[in-house]
């Protein structure tokens, strides 16, 4: 499903994850090899469907929190019920039927049965069963989480808001936009979806854990390098670039009045923030901008990220014309290791 280029607001993830553009992740999957992004792709007639693992969970719970706010949370998700909170409640089997037996009531029948017939004696009685049933049948439509992962987000976001220079970060523009583009060099049909964009800045929201207990300033670094971070850095920036041009043109997003992305046509370069959030007990929280230019020159951050992007857009190329849809190899031949590739480690 291809949508017309453009910004769109408000954009269901599933659409976007649908348009066969080439995204920041598909650059990293193709830098990884060219069977890790076909594989990942529509092409693959067998790609397994995207998983909704326990840390995405997490991660897109946290998002839905900071960047659409308390409400827009608390309509897709729901903490399952604490026993803690309910230290009088009934439950399990044998409770329910000692219960019973001190009402003089019927022991037999399901947790459910012996609840309506202790109810009935009692109305004022805790019975645990009925509390969970009641909690499914509020909550059918929203994602259900445990009450430690939820006690964490609503902290980790309440650390932001408590955090001098990010309180005000996630204000000024949108949430979640898309952003469909040719990209000019190459005439590739490109996508990017940005946390948060403001007329003149892009904000990305990650979360970051710290089992080695280092320096703050090191773990980001090392979560950047390693998540190949730098490379959204690049994409977002031509998505920027793309969108200003969009708006420009009067090619405008479906708004509903709104016009926070009008002065974008004034900005020639904006300025790219990532929004770092520890996990855990202590919650950090780190603001770091990647730049384009230090003193003058491209960072290397930045050219390290042009390089995987330049790398990616070759593969895809030659793929794409060498297999089409079928599976994307890595036709080179054997080779030798070399000394030099074989890490200091191994050789002690």
């Amino acid at each position: 499903m291809k949508l017309p280029y453009g910004i769109y607001l408000n954009l269901p993830l599933k659409d976007y994850l649908a348009d066969p553009g080439l995204s920041a992740t598909g650059i990293k999957q193709l830098w990884s090899s060219p069977l890790t992004y076909w594989a990942n792709s529509s092409m693959n007639p067998d790609r397994e469907q995207r998983k909704e693992t326990q840390a995405k969970m997490f991660g897109t719970a946290f998002h839905k929190l900071v960047l659409e706010g308390f409400g827009a949370f608390l309509d897709c998700y729901a903490s399952l019920p604490d026993k803690e909170d309910y230290p009088d409640a009934l439950d399990g089997v044998s409770e329910l039927r000692e219960e019973c037996d001190r009402l003089g009531l019927k022991k037999s029948g399901t947790m459910l049965d012996m609840c309506q017939r202790i109810r009935e004696v009692d109305p004022d009685v805790e019975l645990w069963p009925e509390i969970v049933d009641e909690f499914n049948r509020d909550n059918l439509d929203k994602m259900i989480m445990n009450p430690e992962d939820m006690a964490m987000i609503r902290r980790m976001a309440s650390m932001i808001d408590a955090h001098p220079s990010a309180r005000n970060v996630f204000t000024g523009g949108g949430s979640e936009v898309s952003i469909f583009w040719q990209e000019e060099e190459y005439g590739l049909r490109m996508k990017a979806r940005l946390d948060y964009l403001r007329p003149n800045m892009i904000i990305d929201l990650k979360t970051f854990s710290n089992p080695l207990g280092l320096p703050l300033d090191t773990a980001i670094t090392r979560a950047i390098a390693t998540n190949k971070y730098h490379v959204q850095a690049v994409v977002y920036l031509k998505a920027f670039a793309a969108a200003r041009d969009f708006i420009a043109r009067g090619l405008m997003p479906k708004a509903n009045g709104e016009q926070w992305f009008l002065p974008m046509v004034q900005c020639s370069e904006p300025r790219f923030f990532f929004v770092f959030v520890e996990t855990g007990a202590a919650n950090n929280v780190v603001l770091r901008e990647l730049r384009r230019e230090i003193s003058g020159a491209e960072s290397i951050a930045y050219q390290a990220g042009c390089k995987i992007f330049r790398h990616g857009i070759e593969i895809f190329n030659r793929c794409e014309v060498q297999y089409g849809i079928k599976p994307w190899l890595d036709p080179r031949p054997a080779e030798s290791i070399q000394d030099h590739d074989f890490p200091l480690w191994a050789q002690e």
